[in-house]
C-alpha cells in the first residue's frame, strides 16, 4: 500500500508541454540500445494510448523509433539519477533531449513516471492525472514514443516539423 501511495505521490506533477524550438540546444551523450525486456514493456502502452484517445474520439498515435530512443534514453538517464524529472543529468530538458536525436518538431509534450508496478499502472496513473491526461489528448500530436528503464517511464508525443 505504501509503495502505491508513493507512486500516485510521484505522478502529481503534471506533463511537459512546448509548441516550436526556441531553445538553445544542450548535447545529450548517445546512450546504449534499450534492452529488450524493456522494449517490450513499452510497447504494451501502444494499445493502451491509443485505445485511451479512441475512446475519446481522437485519432491514433504512430509510433516514432526517434521518440522511442529519446524516451529510453531519459528512462535511462532518470534511473541512473534515481529521481524522476524533466531535466537530465545533464540539465537538458525535453527540447534538448529531441534535438540531440535528430527530432525536428512543431509541437511536443512529455509524460515522466516512476513506480514499481509496471506500464499499466503507469497508464492509469497518467490518465488519472490532468496534465499527463491532457498530454495524452492532444490534438496537435501525430506519434509517441516510449520508454523504460527499471521504475522510471517516460513518453513522448510530438508532431514532426
Amino acid at each position: 500500500m505504501k509503495k502505491m501511495i508513493t507512486a500516485a505521490a510521484l505522478l502529481l506533477a503534471a506533463g511537459c508541454t512546448v509548441q516550436s524550438p526556441n531553445v538553445a540546444s544542450r548535447s545529450t551523450p548517445s546512450e546504449p540500445a534499450a534492452s529488450a525486456s524493456a522494449s517490450v514493456e513499452a510497447a504494451a502502452a501502444a494499445p493502451s494510448l491509443n485505445a485511451f484517445r479512441s475512446s475519446r474520439g481522437l485519432r491514433p498515435l504512430s509510433r516514432s523509433a526517434k521518440l522511442d530512443a529519446v524516451a529510453q534514453a531519459h528512462a535511462r538517464d532518470m534511473q541512473s539519477m534515481n529521481r524522476m524529472t524533466h531535466t537530465g543529468s545533464n540539465g537538458s530538458q525535453m527540447t534538448d533531449r529531441l534535438q540531440s536525436g535528430g527530432y525536428r518538431y512543431r509541437t511536443a509534450a512529455e509524460n515522466v513516471a516512476q513506480t514499481g508496478q509496471g506500464m499499466d499502472r503507469v497508464m492509469e496513473l497518467w490518465i488519472n492525472s490532468p496534465g499527463h491526461r491532457s498530454n495524452m489528448l492532444k490534438t496537435n500530436v501525430t506519434e509517441y514514443g516510449v520508454g523504460r528503464a527499471g521504475d522510471f517511464y517516460t513518453m513522448v508525443l510530438a508532431a514532426p516539423r
